[in-house]
C-alpha cells in the first residue's frame, strides 16, 4: 500500500478589519497566523489598511497561504531615542536610554551611532524604567562599542516569518498586499539626523539552514521602503513573480543565506525609484552591511540556481541587477529579457558564477562616472573581485546597450559576447572618462579565454557628434593583460580608437572586423586599432577593413603599435584593407613608433589614402632588422618607410 501521506492543514483563518492602532492591527494579524497554523490559509478582508509596529509575522508558524485581497500592511511612524549614559557591544544585555516609555516589551530594537557602528535588531525581554533588558546585542562591527547619543529605535517590519529548525518542508505562498514603509514618517532627527537605515526590509523572511522551504511572492506592492523591501535568507526555493516595488531607499529583492538558499527565480516585476540611497541618507559600508549590494535585484550570497527574467528596472542609484559572490555556490545563472534603464551603478553585475547566460536585455543609459559606493566608475558588468570567484563559461549575447559601458573584469574566463548592439552617442560619463564600450580589464593575471564577436558599435563618427559628447568618446573595445582573445566580425563605427590594446597581449587575436570612422578627440589622434602593448605573444591583427570616409576632422592612423614592446614572438599585422576616402590634416595607413623589437611581420595589406599633408601609407622608420614587410600595396604613390626591416620584398606603392 505505501507510506501514507503526511495530513495536510486545510485550517483558514480569517483577519479581522483594519482599527489603523498599531497595537491592535499587529496583534490581531499575528493571531489570526497561529490560529491558522503550519501549513493554514489566512485571509485578510478587501482593501484595508493595518497599520504595523514590530512586525506581523511568526517565529513559530508559517502558513501555507496568505491573501491580501488588496489590504496595505503599513510601518507604524519610526519610534526611537538615545543611549543616555554607558555603551553597548557584542554581548550587552541592557541599555540605559533616555526614554524607555516610548517602548514596549517584545520590541526589536536596532542601535546605530550614525557613524560606523550598528547593531543588529534584538527584543526587549524587560523594562525597568529607561533601562532595557534585550536578548544579546551583536554590533555589526563586532567589538565596537556604540556610546552616548547613539540613536535606538524600534525595528518595524511589515512581514517577518522565521521557519522553525525543527520543521521542514514548509511552503508559503503570499499575494494581493501592498507592503508599505511609511518612509515620510521614518525619518531620525537631531543629532544623527537623516534617512533611517537598519537592517528593516519591509519583509524579512529566514529560513532554517539544512531544511527545505519554498516561497512564493506574487501580484504585490511595495512601496515607500526605508530599507530593503524584501529580503530572505536560507529558503530553499524562492519565487518573486510580478510584483511592483516603487519608491525604495534600499534594495528591491535581496535574497542571501550560507548555503540553505539553492533556487531563486525573479521573474516579471516592476521596479521604479528602487535603491535611491544619496550620501545624504546613507551611511557608509562599515555601518549598514547591506551597502555592500544596491539594485532592484540583489543577491547577497550566491545560490545554486538563479533566474532573472523579464524585469523591467526604472531608476535606481544602484545597479539593475547585482549578482555579489554567485562564485560561492558555483552559481549557474540567467539574466534574460529585463530592461534595466536609468540605473546609476550599472544594468547588471555579476560577481562571479558559471554557465550563465546574459541575453536579450535592454541596457539603456546605466553606469556613471561619479561613483557612489565604490569609489570607482560603475558600469555594467562581470567579473571577480578575486581570484577565488572567477566568472567563467558566460555567454553575453543579443542584448542592447544603449549608452551603457559594459566591463569583463577581474580574470574572467571562457566568456562569450556574442551579437549585441552597443550605441555611445551622449557623455553620461565625465570629461575624465578613459574607458570603452567595451572593456576587459584585468585582476592579477588577466581574462582569458575571451570571445569577442559579430557585435555592432556605433560612437561619434563626426564633428557635430564629437562636440554633443564635449569631446571625450569612448573608445570601441579596449583590453588589458589578456590572454587567448578573438576579437572578430564585428562591425565598430565611429568612436576614439575602434579597438585598443594595452599592456600584455598573448594568443590574440584581431580579425575580420570593419572598423569606420574614428574621430580624433581632445588632440588624441583617432585610430582603427591602437596598440600601447609591451608585451606581443602570438599578437595577430588580420584580415580587417579600416576606413575612414566621412569627417575630416583631426588626424586618423588606421593601425598603430605606439610603444616599443619588451617582448615580440610571433606578432604580424596580416592582410588588411585600409582606405580614407579624405584628406585630413594627417593620414597614416599604419605606423610603428620605436619598434625596437624584431620578430614583427607585416604583409599583404593594401592601402587606399587621399594623399594631402601629413600622409603615409607605412611609416616605421624606428623598425629594426628582423622585421619583415612584404608584399604590401600602397596606393597614391610613394609613402612607405620600413626603416631597418630585414625583409622588404614585394611592397609596391602607387
Amino acid at each position: 500500500m505505501g507510506a501514507a501521506l503526511p495530513p495536510v492543514n486545510l485550517q483558514y483563518t480569517s483577519v479581522p478589519p483594519a482599527t489603523g492602532n498599531s497595537l491592535t492591527d499587529t496583534a490581531n494579524i499575528n493571531a489570526a497566523i497561529v490560529a491558522a497554523g503550519n501549513g493554514g490559509i489566512v485571509s485578510f478582508p478587501s482593501n484595508q489598511v493595518y497599520v504595523v509596529r514590530n512586525y506581523v509575522g511568526s517565529t513559530a508558524v508559517i502558513p501555507r497561504l496568505m491573501l491580501g485581497n488588496g489590504s496595505t500592511l503599513k510601518l507604524d511612524a519610526i519610534v526611537y531615542t538615545t543611549i543616555a549614559s554607558g555603551s553597548i557591544s557584542s554581548g550587552s544585555v541592557t541599555v540605559n536610554v533616555t526614554n524607555g516609555a516610548i517602548f514596549n516589551i517584545g520590541d526589536s530594537i536596532a542601535v546605530t551611532d550614525g557613524a560606523s557602528n550598528f547593531s543588529y535588531p534584538t527584543k526587549i525581554t524587560n523594562i525597568n524604567g529607561n533601562i532595557l533588558t534585550v536578548v544579546a546585542f551583536n554590533p555589526f562591527a563586532s567589538g565596537s562599542a556604540i556610546g552616548v547619543g547613539a540613536i535606538v529605535l524600534r525595528n518595524d517590519n511589515c512581514l517577518y516569518l522565521q521557519w522553525p529548525s525543527a520543521t521542514n518542508n514548509l511552503a508559503l505562498e503570499v499575494s494581493g498586499f501592498t507592503f508599505d514603509g511609511n518612509v515620510a514618517n521614518r525619518i531620525i532627527t537631531g543629532a544623527n539626523s537623516g534617512q533611517q537605515w537598519t537592517n528593516q526590509q519591509l519583509v524579512d523572511l529566514q529560513g532554517a539552514t539544512g531544511y527545505t522551504s519554498a516561497v512564493w511572492f506574487h501580484h504585490n506592492v511595495f512601496q515607500n521602503a526605508p530599507c530593503d523591501a524584501w529580503a530572505v535568507n536560507d529558503l530553499t526555493y524562492v519565487k518573486v513573480q510580478d510584483n511592483l516595488f516603487q519608491n525604495i531607499m534600499g534594495n528591491g529583492t535581496h535574497p542571501g543565506g550560507s548555503g540553505g538558499t539553492q533556487d531563486i527565480i525573479v521573474e516579471g516585476n516592476t521596479f521604479f525609484n528602487v535603491s535611491q540611497f544619496t550620501s545624504s541618507t546613507t551611511p557608509t559600508a562599515s555601518n549598514y552591511g547591506h551597502i555592500i549590494g544596491y539594485g532592484a535585484m540583489v543577491t547577497s550570497v550566491g545560490p545554486k540556481r538563479l533566474v532573472i527574467a523579464n524585469n523591467v528596472v526604472d531608476t535606481a542609484q544602484g545597479y539593475g541587477f547585482d549578482g555579489l559572490n554567485l562564485s560561492l555556490y558555483h552559481t549557474d545563472f540567467s539574466v534574460t529579457g529585463n530592461v534595466f534603464y536609468n540605473c546609476t551603478m550599472g544594468g547588471f553585475h555579476c560577481d562571479g558564477g558559471k554557465q550563465a547566460t546574459i541575453t536579450g536585455n535592454i541596457i539603456d543609459s546605466c553606469g556613471h562616472d561619479t561613483p557612489y559606493v565604490t569609489g570607482n566608475k560603475e558600469n555594467t558588468s562581470i567579473g571577480a573581485t578575486n581570484t577565488s570567484n572567477i566568472s567563467s563559461k558566460i555567454t553575453v549575447g543579443k542584448n542592447i546597450f544603449i549608452e551603457s559601458p559594459f566591463l569583463v573584469y577581474g580574470d574572467a574566463s571562457e566568456i562569450a559576447i556574442t551579437g549585441n548592439s552597443f550605441t555611445n552617442l551622449v557623455n553620461q560619463y565625465g570629461t575624465n572618462y578613459s574607458f570603452a564600450s567595451l572593456v576587459i580589464i584585468p585582476n592579477s593575471t588577466g581574462c582569458s579565454k575571451i570571445a569577442v564577436s559579430g557585435n555592432e558599435f556605433r560612437g561619434p563618427m563626426n564633428a557635430a557628434e564629437l562636440t554633443a559628447v564635449s569631446a571625450a568618446p569612448l573608445n570601441g573595445i579596449q583590453m588589458d593583460t589578456c590572454t587567448s582573445v578573438n576579437i572578430s566580425e564585428n562591425v565598430i563605427v565611429g568612436y576614439r580608437h575602434g579597438i585598443y590594446t594595452k599592456n600584455s597581449m598573448k594568443n590574440v587575436k584581431i580579425s575580420g572586423n570593419i572598423l569606420q570612422d574614428q574621430i580624433e578627440s581632445s588632440g588624441t589622434s583617432a585610430h582603427g586599432i591602437y596598440s600601447t602593448a609591451t608585451v606581443l605573444q602570438n599578437y595577430k591583427i588580420l584580415n580587417n577593413s579600416i576606413s575612414r570616409l566621412n569627417d575630416t576632422t583631426g588626424n586618423w592612423v588606421g593601425i598603430e603599435q605606439a610603444v616599443s614592446p619588451t617582448t615580440v614572438n610571433n606578432a604580424s599585422i596580416i592582410g588588411n584593407q585600409i582606405s580614407s576616402a579624405i584628406s585630413p590634416a594627417a593620414t597614416v595607413g599604419m605606423q610603428f613608433n620605436s619598434f625596437s623589437m624584431a620578430g614583427f611581420k607585416i604583409s599583404d595589406n593594401e592601402i587606399w589614402l587621399n594623399p594631402g599633408t601629413g600622409c603615409w601609407g607605412i611609416t616605421g622608420a624606428s623598425m629594426t632588422s628582423a622585421c619583415w614587410a612584404v608584399n604590401n600595396l600602397v596606393h597614391n604613390g610613394n609613402l612607405t618607410n620600413y626603416g631597418a626591416a630585414t625583409v622588404t620584398a614585394g611592397n609596391q606603392a602607387f
